[in-house]
């Protein structure tokens, strides 16, 4: 009888299913990924609202006014921040000039609103 050599390694199909499990992982966590990175830019843009909010409540509580242009308004978040923060899933950062609301948003509203930027 013949002894059979015995190769060391992985046969064709073991490797293709290794391949296509790592392919289906892989769709799996890209989504997930990306959700979650969008996730994180909402919540860095929420918790600069709200420093930059702060800082308008200190300039009110202080001049008993809003801020009426964006230079008053970025001294007044420069006195709390170390620097005007830039939006990163929204595109633009305003305050409301009635309300003193600061807000996020896609563009500029037409009128009533200071633009917060560097």
């Amino acid at each position: 009888m013949k002894k059979l050599k015995r190769r060391k390694g992985f046969t064709l199909i073991e490797l293709i299913v290794v391949i296509a499990v790592l392919g289906i992982l892989t769709a799996i966590a890209v989504p997930k990924y990306s959700t979650m990175k969008d996730k994180a830019r909402e919540a860095v843009d929420m918790e600069n609202i709200m420093n930059m909010q702060k800082a308008v409540d200190l300039y009110y509580a202080e001049y008993d006014k809003y801020p009426k242009d964006s230079t008053d308004l970025k001294a007044a978040i420069l006195d709390v921040l170390d620097t005007v923060p830039e939006p990163k899933a929204c595109t633009v950062f305003y305050m409301d000039k009635s309300t003193g609301k600061v807000k996020s948003g896609a563009s500029l509203p037409d009128s009533g609103a200071v633009e917060i930027k560097e």
